[in-house]
């Protein structure tokens, strides 16, 4: 009998799996620092099985993540734009409850439904060669008053 007891393919507790091809697309990379936490809070409210169902607020994401609420909204808008999640039920605010929108990740089933994998369609815009529209100012011009050019 072995001294250690150990279950095969079990672990000792809760964890996130990041996966690496979604750490080496392009859209991760344009993630900013706040969107990247955002990101792993909601996969911390995943649990194997509610992916279209986790329920996360800008506010709760704010607490969370140490971050502002509109920072948080920008990360939310920002991951929807990269496409790395989707909305599957919005926030109401009609009824006495107020529900917060309900989140899915794009790599993983919904309801059954195959991986859209959207975030693998993203691509990098090369970033736009910057136009210095400002005057040309030199700066070993002497510049002379009316009375010295008399």
């Amino acid at each position: 009998m072995s001294r250690y007891k150990s279950k095969k393919g079990r672990s000792s507790g809760r964890f996130v799996r990041l996966i690496h091809t979604i750490l080496k697309s392009d859209a991760w990379k344009d993630c900013s620092p706040p969107a990247r936490a955002v990101y792993v809070q909601i996969m911390l409210r995943y649990n194997g099985y509610n992916n279209g169902y986790i329920p996360l607020s800008c506010r709760e994401a704010s607490q969370e993540c140490n971050i502002s609420k509109n920072t948080a909204n920008r990360a939310f808008k920002e991951l929807v734009e990269l496409k790395l999640i989707k909305c599957i039920t919005p926030s109401n605010f009609n009824c006495r409850k107020k529900l917060a929108c309900e989140w899915g990740f794009t790599h993983l089933t919904i309801d059954g439904r195959p991986a859209t994998g959207e975030w693998k369609d993203y691509k990098k815009n090369p970033s736009p060669k910057k136009v210095n529209n400002s005057p040309i100012r030199d700066t070993n011009i002497l510049y002379f008053t009316k009375k010295d050019r008399l």
